[in-house]
């Protein structure tokens, strides 16, 4: 066998795709990022190149909540941007969990990411493979997980 290796090419930024030292220095190029979000009043949590930020809140202070949020999104947005990285509005989800009526007392259920960028809340979101609803009744995730059972049943029969 021959030995082969790979042209060199410089890189101004970044590191390879696949690359055994990517994930530490994406690592450490993101934190400063959780100390940013804790600079707002709300909470977050950091998973590999995921973030999350919640808070809690009654109906009366939806709003108090939204402007939280939303200036922690307009301080990672900037804080992205002058860090040649940059915040993807089509993979940013905002949802709201309460009961019916609870959700029905908010006035204007959406945040705002920049002037031409809004969004509004999602009936459902995947976290570390559960689907939550806004209700918590867990019925869209039980029906996941029924439909993922019926499926391999259905393999196990065809053997």
């Amino acid at each position: 066998m021959k030995e082969h290796s790979s042209s060199t090419t410089n890189l101004k930024y970044g590191v390879p795709q696949g690359s055994v030292l990517g994930p530490i220095l994406f690592n450490l190029y993101t934190t400063p990022l959780s100390s940013l979000i804790s600079s707002h009043p709300v909470e977050h949590e950091l998973f590999a190149d995921d973030t999350q930020m919640f808070t809690c809140f009654t109906p009366i202070r939806y709003s108090n909540a939204a402007c939280s949020l939303q200036q922690a999104f307009h301080s990672i947005s900037s804080w992205m941007s002058s860090n040649f990285l940059a915040l993807n509005p089509s993979k940013t989800e905002f949802m709201l969990f309460g009961t019916p009526q609870q959700l029905l007392k908010l006035p204007d259920p959406s945040l705002s990411l920049s002037p031409n960028i809004s969004i509004t809340p999602v009936s459902s979101v995947r976290n570390l493979g559960v689907v939550f609803d806004q209700h918590l009744s867990f019925h869209e995730h039980i029906t996941k997980i029924s439909q993922a059972c019926f499926f391999h049943i259905r393999d196990l029969r065809r053997i």
